[in-house]
């Protein structure tokens, strides 16, 4: 399984400016789509699965189901609309922070501050990788990543579990911003600053390798797709067996 984490859609409610969606995107089934995002968040909000259980893995396969689908939607306008929202979303925190006097929200709006720069760092890291990527290799990606969603054959690296389940709480908690209850935005808040911690504190190569990794295995087990019959017939000839010596 690929480093779906570091797609999940910070996605802004209006498209800005020089920035279009993939053709072909219905409007609608993106408005759609987003209520879908809200409903997921609103179930994670109302189970709070603790870490390493089997609640955790069920909701973190179902995340990877709508950032596979994420990515297919936006395709190469991903990077560009979550740094648009990442933007927005650090703008409305400061906001927020300056116009409450509840200390215990002050602080929770600077933990989600904190951990905003923090996906910010995984976004430039898909960023870089999505402009060092051939389209082709992209739709591999894309197609490889669609049929491991469909056969429910999705696995994480203890790298990807952790950068998954720090945007998860990250996302939901920003949900939590005009909540009443300020105790639950600090329980997603702490979850969310621990997370960045955590995803900080692994070595920068650990996910640039994985991802290397995947997008290897992702070529060579799609490249004979495109193979001719006498391609294909070459391949799976015999050795040729050695000449026996006198």
């Amino acid at each position: 399984m690929p480093v779906m984490g570091l797609a999940a859609p910070v996605l802004p409610d209006q498209l800005p400016d020089g920035i279009q969606l993939p053709t072909g995107v219905d409007p609608q089934a993106l408005e759609r789509f987003g209520e879908e995002w809200k409903a997921f968040f609103l179930d994670v909000r109302q189970t709070r699965p603790a870490d390493g259980t089997e609640e955790e893995a069920i909701i973190l396969k179902r995340m990877a189901t709508f950032l596979g689908s994420t990515m297919q939607l936006f395709g190469f306008a991903l990077v560009d609309l979550q740094r648009f929202a990442l933007r927005s979303t650090l703008a409305d925190l400061l906001r927020r922070e300056a116009a409450t006097a509840d200390l215990d929200k002050k602080f929770a709006l600077r933990q989600l501050e904190q951990a905003g720069h923090t996906f910010g760092v995984l976004v430039e890291f898909l960023g870089t990788l999505m402009t060092q990527l051939p389209a082709a290799t992209w739709q591999l990606w894309m197609a490889d990543i669609a049929t491991q969603l469909e056969t429910g054959k999705v696995r994480f690296s203890a790298e990807e579990r952790i950068a998954l389940r720090f945007e998860l709480d990250l996302l939901v908690a920003l949900q939590c911003l005009d909540s009443p209850d300020t105790q639950e935005l600090t329980y997603w808040a702490l979850r969310a600053v621990t997370g960045a911690r955590r995803v900080e504190a692994m070595p920068v190569s650990a996910l640039g390798s994985s991802l290397r990794g995947e997008l290897a295995r992702v070529r060579s087990r799609r490249s004979w797709l495109n193979w001719n019959e006498a391609q294909i017939a070459q391949e799976l000839a015999p050795w040729p067996s050695p000449t026996p010596q006198p």
